[in-house]
C-alpha cells in the first residue's frame, strides 16, 4: 500500500486531489464490493493529446485503479511488461475498473486487445497544431528528432517508433526528416507518425476501439464521458468526475509555425480522423 507522509497531507495546493485519493482509498478498502470481474481500459494515442486529462477523469471514479504511462512497464524500461505479467498484476488489483495508458505501445494495441478479450481502448486525438505547441514546450528538440530517426532505421534504441509504421509513413519521414529541422516541424511530423497508426492498424473498424476527440472532451465533458463509459460497458459514476476539465488550451497552437508541406500532410490526416470520429459519434448516440 502506498505510504503517505506529513508533507503529503500539508500540500495545500493539491488538497482536492488528496481528499479524493483518501476518499477513494477508504471506499476501496471498506465499502467496495470485491469482484474477480475486471474491466481493462487502455488509453492510447499521441502524447500531449489529452491522455492525461482522460486518465485523471477516470482517476476520480472511486472504482478505478490507474496505471500511468510507465505503470505497466518492465523495470528499467519504457516498454510494456509481457502480457501474462500484466494479467497477473491486474487480477491482484482490488478495483473492478483498471485503466492503463501505454502510449509507447499504442502501435501494439491490437495485440493487447486480442490478449485481453474483455478490454476496450480509447484512442484520443487532438489538433496537430495544438499538440505541436504543447510538445515543443514539453519535450527536447533532440529527443523528438531521435524518435523520427528511429522510424526510418537511423537509430536502434527507439524501435517502438518504427513498429507497425507503414511504408507510406516511413517514406514521408524520409522525405522531411533532417537533423536540423525545426522543433515545430519535428513535433508535427511526430504527431503524423503516431496518429497514422490509427489507420495503419485499421482501428476505425475495430469494435473495441473508440476514437475520442480532445476538443469534444474539453467542451462537452459530461456527454463525452457518458459515452466513453457506455462504450466500455461500465456504469457512469456521476458528473463529479469531470469537474477539473477545461477548454482553455483549444486553439493555442494556431500560429505555431509549421512548414507548409508538413502542415498539409498533417491536415489531411486530421480531416480523415475527424471524418471517422463524426461517423462513429453519430452511431454511438443513444
Amino acid at each position: 500500500m502506498k505510504k503517505y507522509n506529513l508533507a503529503w497531507f500539508l500540500d495545500v495546493s493539491a488538497f482536492p486531489t488528496r481528499v479524493n485519493t483518501l476518499k477513494k482509498l477508504l471506499y476501496q478498502r471498506f465499502v467496495m464490493d470485491i469482484s474477480s470481474q475486471k474491466t481493462l481500459i487502455f488509453i492510447v494515442g499521441c502524447q500531449r493529446s489529452g491522455t492525461t486529462m482522460l486518465s485523471r477523469t477516470f482517476q476520480r471514479d472511486l472504482r478505478t485503479k490507474i496505471y500511468g504511462e510507465l505503470g505497466l512497464s518492465e523495470q528499467n524500461s519504457r516498454r510494456l511488461m509481457p502480457h501474462n505479467k500484466i494479467e497477473q498484476l491486474v487480477l491482484q488489483d482490488l478495483p473492478p475498473v483498471i485503466v492503463a495508458k501505454p502510449l509507447l505501445d499504442s502501435q501494439n494495441i491490437r495485440e493487447l486487445l486480442n490478449y485481453f478479450s474483455g478490454a476496450k481502448a480509447v484512442w484520443i486525438y487532438r489538433n496537430y497544431k495544438d499538440v505541436t505547441r504543447s510538445r515543443v514546450k514539453r519535450f527536447s528538440d533532440e529527443g523528438t528528432r531521435k524518435n523520427l530517426a528511429a522510424v526510418i532505421g537511423l537509430r536502434q534504441d527507439r524501435q517502438w517508433m518504427s513498429e507497425n509504421a507503414s511504408e507510406q509513413v516511413k517514406n514521408v519521414v524520409r522525405r522531411y526528416y533532417s537533423e536540423t529541422m525545426s522543433p515545430q516541424d519535428a513535433n508535427a511530423l511526430y504527431w503524423y507518425v503516431r496518429n497514422s497508426l490509427f489507420f495503419d492498424l485499421s482501428l476505425e473498424y475495430h469494435p473495441k476501439v473508440m476514437l475520442l476527440k480532445y476538443d469534444d472532451l474539453a467542451l462537452s465533458p459530461i456527454n463525452v464521458m457518458r459515452n466513453v463509459y457506455r462504450f466500455c460497458d461500465v456504469a457512469y459514476p456521476g458528473d463529479y468526475i469531470v469537474n477539473h476539465i477545461h477548454n482553455q488550451s483549444i486553439g493555442l497552437g494556431k500560429d505555431v509555425g509549421i512548414s507548409r508541406d508538413i502542415a498539409d500532410i498533417c491536415d489531411a490526416l486530421w480531416q480523415n480522423m475527424n471524418r471517422v470520429h463524426k461517423a462513429t459519434r453519430l452511431l454511438a448516440t443513444p
